[in-house]
């Protein structure tokens, strides 16, 4: 589970914390020093809600699902084309650590949900990217969708933080 809001944080008031990169040049530089395909792990989840928000997308009505398909066989692509393997991890259970402020979001997105349908009835429009929510499914939808699109994806039994750092070893 994330620090909501980090990232932008990072990006807009400690842009001296943020560096931008080249994966390209990083991977060509991976490659030349250990002579293997570079690999980048990947939150599925939130890989899924960045790639959803920076795109044109429809969220309200159930999403567009051919477009979001197209969106995300674009991103595995890019790698694709400068050899770099992509290996998704989607989040199992929430550990007990963790579970009461996995509880307390749930709830707060219930609450954004029940505005969104208000600002639905009283406007009949779209409301506002920033009470986004993903459609209903889709982070099972997109798993198939990755492993279609050729990419490696473990959902796992447990936090997704822990597998990730036992993978990297």
């Amino acid at each position: 589970m994330g620090v909501r809001g980090l990232q932008t944080f990072i990006e807009k008031d400690c842009s001296e914390a943020c560096k931008y990169v080249s994966i390209k040049q990083l991977a060509d530089k991976h490659r030349h020093v250990f002579n293997c395909q570079p690999a980048i792990v990947v939150d599925g989840m939130s890989m899924m809600n960045r790639l959803y928000t920076n795109t044109s997308l429809e969220w309200i009505y159930g999403g567009q699902w051919l477009q979001f398909f197209d969106e995300l066989k674009n991103f595995i692509q890019c790698f694709k084309n400068i050899g770099v393997k992509l290996i998704f991890f989607f989040d199992g259970t929430v550990c007990a650590l963790k579970r009461d402020e996995w509880v307390r979001r749930r709830l707060s997105k219930a609450e954004t949900v029940v505005n969104i349908f208000k600002i639905i009835r009283k406007s009949k429009t779209q409301p506002d990217k920033a009470l986004f929510q993903l459609p209903t499914s889709m982070g099972l939808l997109a798993r198939f969708a990755i492993k279609e699109l050729g990419a490696d994806v473990y959902q796992t039994d447990r936090d997704a933080d822990d597998v990730i750092a036992e993978y990297a070893f």
